[in-house]
């Protein structure tokens, strides 16, 4: 548990031995499972087991759990039982949308079909049902600004995008912060929108921080699904560029090649900002002069 995680997620195994309800006395156990190929212990393995003695052995990034030794308690009347648990992940860039279409390779077959995954079973009968889990495609994160260019005052929306790949991944709740390069502050009327559902968003007129915090990508299936998060945004007093080829690197926002010291606390997403940049012009001033209440027209030749 839990049956449905996200790309380098963690989920529970829970191996659960049985001694039946006919007055058995305690009883040692072993077996060695061998993970299906898209999984892997977990970087933590976090074993635990409420059987008694013997040992668990489960390497972090190895894809052999080995239980030697353990013993389960005498049953009376009822049935008794223990547990072995170990958390584990999915190998990196594998993962499935659902259990429908699985790969046979991450599942565990009953014990109408004895999979060849358990194996070194010592005192113990092999009742293994069919188990899967989801591993979902992390969903992808860009973001741009409309209009690119605007006069010292004015605004231009900037537009984050959560993309759920094409993998029929469910609907999955993300999390981000951007803080905006120098020049730029949230406008006096941030204009808060979204399509994404649920979560909230905080982006208060003047701050330079916009915090998105659980709000869910729709679920895909043949092809991606994305929503959009959008904030308006200006330019701080005095801040003002020429034009994009010369614009302030402290304006600019890098993208996954360089991943930007801007955008943090991703929580279930993937950085894929593309560089992006706003043109903030000067305001233009107008002056008339007027001498002597004389107008002089110069005409053509």
């Amino acid at each position: 548990m839990p049956t449905t995680i996200a790309d380098g997620g963690t989920s529970t195994l829970t191996f659960t031995v049985t001694n039946p309800a006919a007055n058995n006395g305690a009883q040692v156990v072993s077996f060695t499972d061998a993970l299906p190929s898209g999984l892997k212990i977990a970087a933590t393995p976090n074993v635990q087991k409420t059987c008694t003695g013997g040992s668990v052995t489960a390497n972090a990034g190895a894809t052999t759990i080995a239980v030697s030794g353990v013993t389960v308690a005498a049953s009376s009347g009822v049935a008794s039982t223990c547990t072995v648990k170990v958390d584990v992940i999915n190998v990196s860039g594998q993962f499935n949308g659902s259990c429908a279409t699985f790969p046979t390779a991450f599942t565990n077959q009953g014990a109408a079909n004895p999979p060849s995954n358990i194996s070194g079973l010592s005192n113990l009968i092999d009742a293994v049902t069919r188990s899967c889990v989801i591993v979902n495609a992390k969903p992808s994160l860009n973001k741009a600004f409309s209009p690119t260019t605007f006069t010292q005052g004015g605004t231009s929306t900037l537009t984050f995008t959560m993309t759920n790949p094409a993998a029929n991944n469910g609907a999955q709740a993300v999390s981000f912060t951007d803080t905006l390069p120098s020049g730029l502050k949230i406008a006096a009327t941030p204009n808060v929108l979204q399509t994404c559902t649920g979560g909230s968003i905080t982006a208060n007129a003047g701050a330079t921080t916009i915090a998105v915090s659980n709000v869910t990508v729709p679920a895909s299936t043949g092809v991606a699904s994305t929503c959009t998060v959008k904030v308006d945004v200006t330019n701080q007093t005095g801040q003002f560029n020429a034009g994009c080829a010369s614009f302030p690197v402290a304006f600019t926002n890098q993208g996954a090649a360089n991943p930007p010291s801007n955008i943090s606390g991703l929580s279930n997403l993937t950085d894929a900002v593309t560089r992006s940049c706003v043109t903030v012009l000067p305001t233009v001033d107008l002056t008339i002069t007027k001498t002597n209440g004389v107008t002089v027209i110069n005409t053509g030749p």
